[in-house]
C-alpha cells in the first residue's frame, strides 16, 4: 500500500512541476500577447478593464486572466496548458463542417495519430459499458450535444474552445463485439495545433467523458 501511495505521489508531484514549467514558459512566450485580437481569433471574448478573456470550454464558462495566465474555474492541468497553447496559435480558422480521424491528418503525424486513436479507443470500452442514459448525462455535463450520424449508436459533438469542436462516434457493446469508439476533429481546425496538439486534447475528452460516466453511474 505505501509503495502504491509512493508512486502516485511523485507522479503527482511530477505532474505538477511539468505543469509549473509549462506555465512558466507560457508567460513568456506570451508577454506582449495582444489579447483583444487573440480573443477575436480565438472565439473568446475580451475585457481590457478586467484584463481577462472569457470562453466556453467543454461545458465550463472559463475566465483567463491575462496577466498570469490563471484560469477560473481551476481545470485540469492539460486541459490549461492545452487551452493556453491554442490562443497562442489561433489564427481565426473556423470550423469546416468536415471530420477526420487524428491518425489521417495531412501534418504527417499518423503514426502518432494511430497511437490516440488506440488509446481512445480503449477508454471507448470502458464509457460503452454503461447504460446510454448515462453516458449521455455525462457528455452533457462536458458541454457535450448530440448529433446524427448513421455509422454510429451515439455521436457527440464537444467544443474545446468556440471555434475548435471534437465529435465523438461511439458503438455500444453487443453479444458480438465490445464497445469502441472514435474521436473525430475539424481537418482545419486540427492544422492550428497539429496532431500532437489535437490528440492530446481528443484523450484529454475521452478521459473526462469516461470518469464522468463513472461518477453518475456510482451514484445511480
Amino acid at each position: 500500500g505505501r509503495m502504491i501511495l509512493s508512486r502516485r505521489r511523485k507522479r503527482y508531484m511530477k505532474e505538477n512541476r511539468q505543469y509549473d514549467e509549462m506555465l512558466s514558459a507560457a508567460r513568456r512566450r506570451m508577454e506582449g500577447t495582444d489579447w483583444e485580437r487573440t480573443a477575436a481569433l480565438s472565439g473568446a471574448v475580451f475585457d481590457p478593464e478586467k484584463g481577462e478573456i472569457r470562453f466556453e470550454s467543454l461545458g465550463k464558462a472559463v475566465t483567463l486572466k491575462t496577466g498570469d495566465l490563471t484560469v477560473d474555474p481551476p481545470l485540469h492541468i492539460w486541459h490549461h496548458l492545452s487551452v493556453l497553447q491554442y490562443l497562442e496559435a489561433a489564427d481565426g480558422v473556423k470550423p469546416s463542417g468536415r471530420w477526420t480521424g487524428l491518425s489521417s491528418h495531412s501534418d504527417g503525424g499518423g503514426v502518432r495519430g494511430a497511437s490516440f486513436d488506440r488509446e481512445i479507443a480503449a477508454l471507448s470500452s470502458e464509457i460503452g459499458r454503461h447504460p446510454e442514459d448515462v453516458i449521455l448525462r455525462a457528455a452533457e455535463a462536458l458541454g457535450g450535444e448530440v448529433s446524427e450520424d448513421d455509422r454510429a449508436d451515439i455521436c457527440l459533438v464537444f467544443r474545446f474552445m468556440p471555434y475548435y469542436p471534437y465529435r465523438f462516434n461511439l458503438w455500444l457493446a453487443d453479444e458480438d463485439f465490445p464497445a469502441s469508439g472514435k474521436m473525430l476533429a475539424d481537418p482545419s481546425v486540427m492544422a492550428v495545433l497539429g496532431t500532437e496538439a489535437a490528440g492530446t486534447v481528443a484523450s484529454l475528452i475521452t478521459e473526462m467523458l469516461s470518469a464522468e460516466a463513472d461518477r453518475i453511474a456510482q451514484e445511480v
